[in-house]
Parts: C-alpha cells; sequence; structure tokens
C-alpha cells in the first residue's frame, strides 16, 4: 500500500482522451524516492470524494441505487453474472460519459455497460427500455478528431440525452 501525498502546490491535474470534452479524470504524478535515486514519473488516477461504494441490495429496478451526477463507484464482479442497478436525473441535452473501468487494471472480467430509462407501466409495474448497451468501449469521432480506440474491452459510452428522464 502506498499513500500519495497531496498538498496546495501538487493538485490534481486532467488526462483523458484526446478531443473528448467531459471523458477525463483527475491525476497526479507520483515518484518513489529511494537511496538509489527517484523513480520515474508515475500518473495515478485519483478519486474523489464523491466516491460511492456499491451496496446490496441492487439487482434489479426496484433496488437501483440513486446517484448524484457526477458520480463514481467502487464495486466487484461478484458473483458471477452479478447485475447492478443505479438511478440518476437527466435533462434533455445532458452529456454523460459511463465508463467501466476494470481490464485496465488487470481483474480479469468482461463487464457490459447497460442504460435503460425506467418507467411505470399501467399496473405500476417498473419497465425498463433499452437506451444503450455497451460491451466493448465505443468507438467515438468527435468533429475533426481521431477516432478514438482506446485497445481495452471496459465499455465506455456517451450518452446524449434525449429527453428529461430518472
Amino acid at each position: 500500500k502506498v499513500s500519495i501525498p497531496s498538498s496546495a502546490n501538487d493538485g490534481p491535474a486532467l488526462a483523458g482522451y484526446r478531443g473528448v470534452p467531459g471523458a477525463w479524470v483527475e491525476t497526479r504524478p507520483f515518484q518513489w524516492n529511494s537511496p538509489s535515486g527517484d523513480s520515474n514519473a508515475l500518473i495515478v488516477g485519483t478519486a474523489s470524494p464523491r466516491m460511492k461504494m456499491e451496496a446490496e441490495p441492487n439487482d434489479d429496478p426496484a433496488k437501483a441505487r440513486t446517484l448524484s451526477l457526477p458520480a463514481e463507484i467502487a464495486g466487484l464482479f461478484y458473483p458471477r453474472g452479478d447485475v447492478d442497478w443505479y438511478e440518476f436525473d437527466a435533462n434533455r441535452g445532458d452529456v454523460i460519459w459511463m465508463e467501466v473501468v476494470s481490464q485496465r487494471i488487470g481483474t480479469r472480467t468482461d463487464p457490459i455497460l447497460i442504460v435503460e430509462k425506467v418507467t411505470s407501466g399501467p399496473d405500476g409495474e417498473l419497465q425498463p427500455k433499452l437506451v444503450s448497451r455497451v460491451d466493448e468501449v465505443q468507438r467515438v469521432d468527435i468533429d475533426s478528431q481521431p477516432t478514438i480506440d482506446p485497445q481495452t474491452h471496459d465499455p465506455t459510452v456517451r450518452l446524449v440525452v434525449e429527453a428529461d428522464a430518472t
């Protein structure tokens, strides 16, 4: 375990996909100091204070955990086939980036990111409607920037909200 100190002079920087507004993560450089000299700098992604831990039960729409955006969630893919539901409010025109970080940190998973709009049917039963299903990273073209292909199986999706929703 390594603690990375923070100071007023060493605030977080931003790193992300080139040319993709909003797809950024806070980072900070870290160097190991030893009697033989300092190591090369390692860029470390940092979690924000808004990080939430996954909490069961959240395995169906009726038990979805409510999030306030922006949000970061830490959890486990356990047991095999685990499904976790979250809900959030979104307004027409919002651009929301969703990303799963798993394979990139060395886990042997192949997550799928599914976004659904859930409404109540005439009998009050929750009815999900598919908005987006991403099994691999989406290739994204923005304006004249090159296509993004980060070579990972972690799903990432850029969602443009078409109507106010939860």
